[in-house]
């Protein structure tokens, strides 16, 4: 597998002044964008490949990478993308004069034109589709804790939203550095990518003297059933840490031992 990418870009923005208590500045950043992606892959081997198949994201982000979900079965891509990127930034100033930026939101949307759906050769009544979904992403983080999001794609052959995300996380600061992390994600897929309609709840809360417990939750509202259940109890030291849990996902019930090692990551298996 090879990969090649080019990105044209530019930039506008404009500073408007704020009298807020904090807030002194806001900054309003466009950025227009040109993307072009070749990826060859090889479809003929006969035997499966040694490494785990191609499942990163376009450009480095993790929004190009909701654009083509449903599309791991393509792995080669040869595709140009049209990208209207905006940005809103604050520049916040405490009593003492101290100063401090912070990006609020992101939106952002693109437009992806298939080449090789172009030249392919088609059969009587098929129907070729290059031009892939139309998606946008918004970001809003009112404050450092809270990081609000929003995902969807409009298909255009299908006249329908094919796949629809939303999700909060909250960060809350504990004594030691430590944080508690709680999750919620809202997931929806058409029926051509899935149909499939999820949400998702966890939570990872530090105790006292480096315990920790949390949890997940994973429903299938379509279907009224549990996707996965998963619970866990951790400790962490000033330089090593265990982790023990349990998940059931369907009819299967898994055991998760971790240990993690402070500047070396963790080892173990879910």
């Amino acid at each position: 597998a090879y990969e090649a990418r080019a990105r044209l870009a530019t930039n506008a923005e404009k500073v408007y002044v704020v009298d807020g208590s904090r807030v002194k500045r806001v900054r309003h950043k466009v950025s227009p964008a040109l993307y072009y992606t070749y990826r060859g892959y090889r479809t003929d081997q006969q035997e499966d490949p040694w490494f785990n198949p191609i499942d990163y994201d376009d450009y480095g982000s993790p929004w190009f990478d909701f654009m083509d979900q449903g599309r791991e079965e393509d792995l080669s891509r040869n595709r140009i993308s049209l990208a209207l990127e905006n940005f809103l930034d604050a520049r916040l100033e405490d009593r003492e004069g101290k100063v401090d930026y912070r990006q609020w939101s992101t939106f952002k949307l693109i437009q992806g034109y298939d080449i090789d759906e172009n030249r392919r050769s088609i059969r009587p009544g098929e129907e070729k589709r290059p031009f892939t979904p139309l998606a946008a992403q918004l970001t809003v983080t009112p404050f450092p804790a809270l990081d609000l999001r929003a995902s969807t794609a409009w298909d255009h052959y299908d006249h329908q939203l094919s796949r629809t995300t939303l999700s909060g996380e909250l960060a809350v600061q504990r004594n030691g550095g430590r944080k508690d992390r709680y999750e919620v994600n809202y997931q929806y897929y058409a029926a051509d990518e899935g149909g499939q309609t999820n949400v998702n709840l966890k939570a990872d809360v530090n105790l006292v003297h480096g315990l920790s417990i949390g949890g997940a939750f994973h429903r299938d509202l379509d279907k009224d059933h549990n996707i996965l259940t998963a619970g866990w109890v951790g400790y962490q030291s000033q330089c090593w840490g265990i982790k023990l849990g349990a998940e059931k996902e369907y009819n299967e019930t898994n055991v998760m031992v971790v240990l993690r090692l402070v500047g070396l990551g963790d080892t173990g298996e879910w």
